[in-house]
């Protein structure tokens, strides 16, 4: 892969926070995770993720975190967004309309 610098921000995070009063009884731990995205990150606006992570968070210990970090267009400074999902033509975008799908050919090719 080419040597490419390009900076990247935290979008989201998560961390498996066990539910320490699960069952009828209150006495069980049930993994899940906790998360926040962009925005509520330093609000302590963590909420409880329902979504699917493929990481199952009954086979992490208490206390781990995972991040996301998404990469800044190189030009103008944003992190782009989807425009279309369809598997053949993923179209992201940001501010300046920097080629993602050209950038991601030079990058992983």
């Amino acid at each position: 892969m080419p040597d490419t610098k390009i900076t990247r921000r935290e979008t989201m995070r998560a961390e498996m926070v066990p539910d320490v009063y699960a069952d009828q009884n209150c006495d069980q731990h049930e993994p899940r995770w906790m998360g926040s995205t962009e925005g509520d990150i330093d609000s302590g606006g963590d909420v409880g993720i329902d979504g699917v992570i493929l990481l199952d968070a009954k086979i992490f210990p208490p206390g781990t975190k995972i991040t996301v970090s998404e990469p800044e267009c190189p030009d103008c400074g944003t992190v782009p967004t989807l425009q279309s999902t369809h598997p053949a033509e993923q179209i992201w975008q940001c501010e300046c309309d920097h080629d993602w799908r050209a950038w991601a050919n030079t990058e992983f090719s």
